[in-house]
């Protein structure tokens, strides 16, 4: 590879990465509204506050559904009281594939990029 090549290729790869980056940010804000919405739809509601505690958070293309409620754990898993209410579990299901699919299409679109 000659240094003209290289120097092309290594432009290439950065491009191809910062849309990479791009692109993986969108798709933590998209997929990441979604399951949010998911979550709050089905989690169990006695006073509201473990939904309305519900919150998105986002660090580049990383998203990140967290909570303001200290029982929200004990609503996913139980106690020994306490049969679960799962609602983190059910969304996680729901929304993988999306992830994925969403993923994949970044993948495929960074690929005939280069």
């Amino acid at each position: 590879m000659s240094g003209a090549e290289f120097a092309r290729f290594a432009r290439d790869l950065s491009r191809a990465a910062a849309a990479v980056a791009r692109g993986g940010e969108g798709i933590a804000a998209t997929v990441g509204r979604g399951a949010l919405n998911t979550a709050q739809s089905i989690a169990p509601v006695e006073s509201g506050d473990l939904r309305q505690g519900l919150r998105l958070v986002r660090r580049g293309e990383v998203a990140t559904i967290e909570t303001t409620t200290e029982y929200a754990v004990y609503q996913e898993f139980g106690t020994s009281v306490m049969a679960p209410n799962p609602f983190i579990r059910p969304t996680v299901d729901q929304w993988e594939p999306r992830l994925v699919g969403e993923v994949e299409k970044l993948r495929d679109k960074v690929v005939r990029f280069l």
